[in-house]
């Protein structure tokens, strides 16, 4: 998915545990975030996608110490999009816990 915005014209920036990934994408153009807090503290950031492989993964991008959630001065996307394979559950909290930024 990323590929194909950068081929669309879009400014992605990218943040992954794997460093080959993220450089893999940047040889295609994408800037590379330090953490998902550093993503969503970049000013201009205003839509976030996340794909993850499980709820743990997406729990601790969102909620974990370095977590979206974390960023300073509250969430700045308006915009979250989670295409993770995750309990609905969760998804429902998340939703919860986005809404109290």
């Amino acid at each position: 998915m990323a590929k194909n915005l950068l081929k669309a014209g879009f400014k992605v920036i990218v943040c992954d545990h794997s460093t080959a990934a993220v450089e893999k994408l940047a040889q295609h153009g994408a800037l590379a975030a330090k953490s998902p807090r550093h993503l969503a503290e970049i000013p201009d950031v205003s839509v976030i996608v996340s794909m993850l492989p499980a709820t743990e993964h997406v729990k601790n991008a969102y909620e974990g110490p370095d977590g979206l959630l974390k960023a300073d001065g509250g969430v700045r996307p308006w915009l979250f999009v989670d295409c993770s394979t995750i309990l609905p559950s969760y998804s429902a909290e998340l939703e919860s816990a986005i809404h109290r930024f």
